[in-house]
């Protein structure tokens, strides 16, 4: 039977039999320095597979002090409400839900095109085009692009916003930040229209500080966004609400979800968040300059160069714009480049995605 694969990253592991700590095994046994690890979101490294134990009704977990310890630590804000999806992308649209419920207005403003997740109102660059087929125009009535803040104060009837919504670093071009454009008198021109700044961490979360990246530059969001590097990837989408933003609020919009704020999600985050909070940023960082050093003569010598950002970095084409969609996934000269790559031991995925191995640094001296 042929069939076609709608997952795209059905196609990247073919070859790949087993994972240990930073390290993926091919069929033919060779080891293979994963710069992947599930696109970040394992920043762990791989379990041995003795040691995953799944346990789909751990007995007496809850939402206990512990962890309502280690959540505080997530974010600089009181946090007043929190809610559980099963995704990053479900957790931007209930982000973006709750910020039309506390201002009681329709339209959000996504600020510099950056990738959001997969929903069809927030599937899309510049004004209204589309990044995938099958959107209807009517998804995107109410959500609208700029590609800077400057641009968003400039047009009139700024009281229809609920919010602006941004990503500290872009994930697909971990160069670009939005941080520049935060800044103290553009958050309080914000306040003064009332509206809500929501922080979508669900990339750029736990890369540079336990929690929210953007919080220690003092951003100050409503409201932000976590996804599955929060539980070293299990599926999960985490929204958490400033106490000052949510105090006004009256009703909670509905939302359902039969896997949210499951036993299970909750245990596996609390065990995630203990070694998360652990971790040494200064080896991390290390980390990944290795890796640049000995990764940058190949992607430069066959026409890429890499950008990086937020503790993570991608290789983009070096004779083109690099923007958020410049993925060089099909093409030939790519292609060659990750064979060449894995002669020499490394891992690269078709998103070109370089992310180090964190908890178990490799030797790349």
């Amino acid at each position: 039977m042929n069939l076609v694969f709608f997952n795209s990253n059905q196609k990247e592991f073919p070859e790949i039999t087993s994972s240990e700590e930073q390290w993926l095994i091919d069929r033919n046994g060779q080891k293979l320095f994963d710069t992947w690890l599930g696109s970040g979101t394992l920043i762990l490294g791989h379990e041995k597979a003795s040691e995953i134990k799944i346990d789909m009704l751990p007995h007496g977990v809850e939402f206990d002090d512990a962890l309502k310890s280690l959540f505080a630590k997530l974010v600089d804000f009181e946090i007043g409400g929190i809610g559980f999806q099963t995704s990053g992308s479900s957790a931007v649209t209930r982000a973006t839900r709750l910020a039309r419920s506390i201002t009681n207005r329709n339209k959000i403003a996504v600020v510099g095109g950056f990738w959001h997740g997969s929903d069809g109102d927030l599937l899309f660059k510049e004004q209204k085009l589309n990044v995938s087929t099958g959107i209807p125009q009517s998804y995107q009535d109410e959500t609208q692009w700029f590609p800077c803040l400057e641009e968003f104060f400039a047009i009139k009837n700024l009281d229809r916003y609920a919010g602006v919504l941004i990503e500290p670093y872009q994930g697909s071009n971990p160069n670009l930040s939005m941080l520049k454009d935060i800044t103290n008198h553009n958050r309080e021109k914000l306040r003064e229209h009332g509206v809500l700044l929501l922080c979508d961490e669900v990339i750029t979360g736990f890369r540079e500080r336990y929690g929210s990246c953007n919080s220690s530059r003092g951003v100050n969001p409503d409201i932000v966004i976590f996804g599955k590097t929060a539980a070293l990837g299990f599926p999960i989408g985490i929204v958490l609400v400033d106490q000052e933003a949510i105090k006004e609020l009256t009703e909670l919009p509905f939302w359902g979800g039969t896997s949210s704020a499951s036993p299970t999600q909750i245990h596996y985050l609390k065990k995630s968040f203990s070694k998360l909070i652990d971790l040494d940023y200064s080896t991390i960082e290390k980390n990944l300059l290795s890796l640049h050093k000995i990764l940058n003569d190949c992607v430069q010598n066959a026409g890429f160069v890499i950008k990086s950002g937020c503790l993570f970095s991608r290789i983009l084409k070096a004779d083109k714009k690099n923007d958020s969609r410049a993925f060089v996934s099909d093409d030939k000269k790519y292609k060659i480049l990750q064979r060449k790559l894995k002669k020499l031991g490394f891992f690269i995925g078709n998103n070109a995605l370089v992310f180090p191995s964190i908890y178990h640094p490799p030797n790349l001296e």
